[in-house]
């Protein structure tokens, strides 16, 4: 079993959230038991809109894996999104993480388009061919309610 908490706060243009994920009890896989990667995580948001149909939104976020003990690592990343009418929009960000116990570092670029409830995205990753994350293709459909 393991428990999420989160903490999400909205005032304005700024948007702040703290969130603890995993810290729960051993997971038994038929063979071993093992823990699950426990996390804190923190990241801020501010979202600026120059005229009514553009938005522009800055976000940064870090992160410290605290369990198990072997698997201990800070990683973190930053990116940004241009939104034009709420229609379409562009995305690009930076992710750091250790090459060791992680993804490694990579950037990654996006866009997405909004038809009414409807949303579709894409992004490419750009990293290094060893990294796991090497050219990843990623597409989504989704429904805003």
């Amino acid at each position: 079993m393991a428990l999420d908490l989160s903490l999400y706060y909205r005032r304005d243009a700024y948007t702040l959230a703290v969130s603890v994920a995993n810290p729960g009890m051993l997971v038994d896989y038929g063979v071993a038991e093992y823990r699950m990667p426990a996390a804190v995580k923190a990241g801020g948001a501010y979202r600026w809109e120059p005229a009514p149909e553009h938005r522009l939104t800055a976000l940064a976020e870090a992160r410290y894996n605290f369990m198990p003990k072997d698997y201990q690592f800070f990683s973190g990343g930053a990116g940004a999104e241009y939104q034009y009418k709420g229609l379409v929009a562009v995305r690009g960000g930076y992710y750091l993480a250790s090459r060791s116990k992680g993804t490694g570092h990579y950037g990654a670029l996006g866009a997405g388009v909004y038809l009414g409830t409807v949303t579709v995205d894409f992004a490419y990753n750009l990293a290094d061919p060893p990294s796991p994350m090497n050219d990843i293709w990623r597409i989504t459909a989704g429904v805003r309610f």
